[in-house]
């Protein structure tokens, strides 16, 4: 059936209109013999030389009869040798050799036609132990119709390895050879059809080490801040992504080429990571000017050589349905251009204190203006490290020139100095983006820890709740702490502190006697330590219980209690200070409660 997204493209014409070539890729550099497979008039064939580099999305235009087609033909230009089908090869024992006598052996590349409905193919080829490859079937990729499904066999015809469909239609696996010996590649379609156009290409590629590096797509617009504007004695950063593949270590970026007066403050990406945040920056004479920048990443020990260079991919074309990309294309080099001066710069002042696992903090951001700006700044943090939260954006507000951005690192948040970025975006006859400098952020654990014992009161009596503290880190004089999370109507006492020298505290706690029953899991404390007179906050002892007790019902025709007169109080005497009563502890007071209930039945 078809609907309003079934589109099509009619050529009409006397000119040639193949659609397969074969084989359908080949060797760099070298002359090949190709035909070209479906039209009309018979199958062309022709010698082509093929570019000296490799190039996986090559194009061969044929040209008959003084026609060229209406459009290309795909074709894979590899670094490694070409191995065609030999028929017969329907059986594993009919695999012949690469037609000079010998096994091929690998890296190389496997071409075929599955010919008619139920073919299959076999290839014999010899690998040495220790080698690793992927292996990929090129066939939908080179707008073949085969469905391809591809596996791997020892020599003895027991399969090492078998896919139909790897990130797509085609078929792949990787190859870790595990014995210098003979080994088959079987190829057929899924559904078992076949065809003169049936072609395809398998491709086992050496895994080696390899880095590379790009600017992530904000939004849908591939195109969207993928070009570094530089104003004049200001700053501007972008995030960027590193891809890496068999290699470890530490990476560092390198940008050799910026326009006179522009310099990259970058810094290392630790090996589990993939992203960090880069910044540019001007000097206030830097020329007007821009350049196509060779960005590089590479690592970051000098004793190992390998470095990366910066893709791009570009979305030319889209359209119905659902932006679908019609034409893409890529580029290798980063531009940057320095602009003229902007109205306003962003300060992000350094914290004096660290932020601490499982606490907050308000970073300070300062706008600097221009005499006469005064418009709304939009600021935010580029990048955030592992286990930090941040609030997306936070604005400074008309003719304001600072605001504090509240951030957050939770129990996982990586102990080390990372550097961050706040990137400041307002309307100066259209919208300018500029960026602090990268500033140092310190994330250390917690000074103190702290559990809160459960607690069990019933509505209407007044309690204590227990927290018991374990010093990590030494901190100067008294340090404020309260308890919250308590339910609804459940009240406690304020302004308590803490020294380095304390091993638990009390909260006296009063529960109401409408205050919702049941078990309240949600306590914690909070705990402002101050450090060079700035606060470091902790929010400790997260899940803290406390149960609310519904009271037991008063005895059935209980007669009611008498009122006694109260006796004049004698005047006290002077008695010897007792030792101060030991602190019940929780099960023993469980027990207490559940004895004077058992008490009040009777």
């Amino acid at each position: 059936g078809g609907s309003g997204g079934s589109r099509y493209r009619l050529h009409v014409g006397a000119f040639p209109r193949p659609n397969a070539i074969y084989p359908p890729g080949g060797p760099a550099g070298e002359t090949l013999s190709v035909r070209f497979i479906g039209d009309m008039t018979g199958d062309i064939e022709r010698t082509v030389t093929l570019p000296a580099g490799p190039n996986p999305d090559y194009r061969l235009t044929v040209r008959h009869d003084g026609l060229d087609a209406p459009s290309p033909n795909r074709f894979r230009v590899s670094a490694f040798g070409n191995v065609l089908e030999t028929e017969p090869n329907d059986e594993r024992e009919a695999a012949g050799t690469s037609g000079e006598g010998e096994l091929p052996t690998l890296p190389q590349a496997f071409n075929g036609i599955i010919e008619r409905d139920g073919d299959v193919d076999w290839y014999r080829f010899r690998a040495k132990k220790g080698q690793k490859f992927q292996v990929r079937l090129h066939a939908r990729s080179v707008r073949s119709p085969l469905d391809g499904v591809l596996s791997l066999h020892r020599a003895d015809g027991n399969q090492l390895s078998h896919n139909d469909d790897s990130g797509g239609p085609d078929s792949g696996f990787g190859f870790n050879v595990p014995a210098d010996d003979e080994y088959f590649f079987r190829v057929h379609d899924h559904l078992m059809k076949g065809g003169p156009g049936y072609v395809y290409r398998i491709e086992t590629v050496p895994v080696e080490a390899s880095l590379s590096v790009r600017v992530p797509n904000f939004g849908r617009d591939s195109q969207a801040r993928k070009t570094i504007s530089v104003p004049r004695g200001n700053r501007t950063a972008t995030l960027v992504t590193t891809s890496r593949d068999n290699v470890g270590g530490d990476l560092v970026f390198e940008a050799p080429g910026l326009p006179e007066g522009v310099v990259l403050h970058g810094q290392t990406i630790p090996s589990n990571l993939r992203q960090m945040p880069i910044v540019f920056e001007a000097a206030p004479e830097a020329p007007l000017a821009g350049a196509l920048v060779d960005f590089v990443v590479r690592l970051a020990d000098p004793k190992r050589e390998l470095r990366g260079g910066y893709h791009h991919t570009i979305d030319l074309v889209l359209g119905a349905p659902n932006r679908t990309v019609f034409y893409r294309t890529r580029t290798a080099t980063l531009p940057v251009a320095v602009t003229e001066a902007a109205p306003f710069s962003i300060e992000l002042v350094p914290p004096t204190v660290p932020l601490v696992q499982n606490g907050s903090m308000n970073l300070k951001v300062v706008a600097h203006r221009r005499e006469g700006f005064d418009n709304p700044i939009t600021v935010r943090m580029l990048w955030k490290p592992p286990g930090i939260g941040a609030s997306n954006t936070v604005q400074i507000g008309k003719g304001q020139t600072e605001c504090a951005y509240p951030i957050n690192a939770n129990g996982g948040a990586q102990n080390r100095t990372w550097h961050i970025a706040i990137l400041g975006e307002a309307d100066a006859n259209g919208q300018v983006r500029v960026s602090s400098k990268l500033t140092p952020l310190t994330v250390e654990p917690p000074y103190v820890g702290l559990k809160i014992e459960m607690a069990a009161y019933e509505q209407g009596e007044k309690g204590e709740i227990v927290c018991k503290i374990e010093h990590r880190k030494a901190f100067e004089g008294p340090a404020a702490i309260e308890l919250l999370g308590l339910p609804a109507k459940v009240s406690t006492t304020g302004g308590r502190k803490i020294t380095r020298d304390d091993e638990q505290i009390v909260f006296d706690v009063d529960v109401a006697k409408d205050s919702p029953p049941g078990k309240h899991n949600n306590l914690f404390c909070r705990l402002i330590v101050q450090e060079r007179e700035a606060p470091i906050l902790h929010n400790l002892g997260r899940g803290g219980v406390l149960r609310i007790d519904k009271p037991p019902p008063p005895k059935k025709n209980a007669p009611p209690k008498p009122k006694v007169k109260p006796k004049p109080k004698p005047k006290p005497k002077k008695q010897p200070e007792k030792k101060p009563e030991k602190r019940l502890t929780r099960l023993e007071k469980l027990r207490l409660q559940a004895k004077q209930r058992a008490e009040a039945m009777q």
